[in-house]
């Protein structure tokens, strides 16, 4: 018989955010943080991500938000090598406070997997040769 397990059992703490939520497959929907905010994150489907660090099957995870306006969007992709990339995309009205004029805001940020360096390759075997 193994040492018993002394650490506290699983599961999120309480108001802790949950990025992600197993198993992950596509349909799913699950909530990553519920106060002050709700915020969900629905798995659209696995995508091959062509990245720097290389080719990659990752999970396309949106998040849903009351906070998000209808044309703005954040998209997570994760694998079994961790976190590949995301996209956030966002819109604003915004007004001048001297000229009263009106403007829109878009700001458009991407990341996406640089580089890969693993004692165990064997680990993230969803990367594509």
């Amino acid at each position: 018989m193994g040492a018993a397990f002394s650490g506290r059992p699983g599961g999120v703490f309480p108001e802790e955010i949950a990025r992600l939520s197993y198993p992950l497959h596509p349909g799913a929907v699950y909530p990553v943080r519920t106060e002050p905010f709700g915020v969900d994150a629905a798995v659209d489907g696995i995508e091959v991500l062509d990245l720097p660090a290389g080719r990659f099957h990752g999970y396309r995870i949106r998040i849903i938000s009351e906070l998000l306006d209808p044309d703005d969007q954040v998209v997570l992709w994760y694998g079994r090598c961790g976190e590949l990339g995301s996209l956030i995309h966002l819109e604003t009205i915004a007004m001048d406070v001297e000229t009263g004029e009106m403007v829109r805001i878009i700001s458009t940020e991407t990341s996406w997997l640089s580089g890969l360096a693993l004692t165990d390759p064997g680990r993230c075997r969803t990367r594509i040769e």
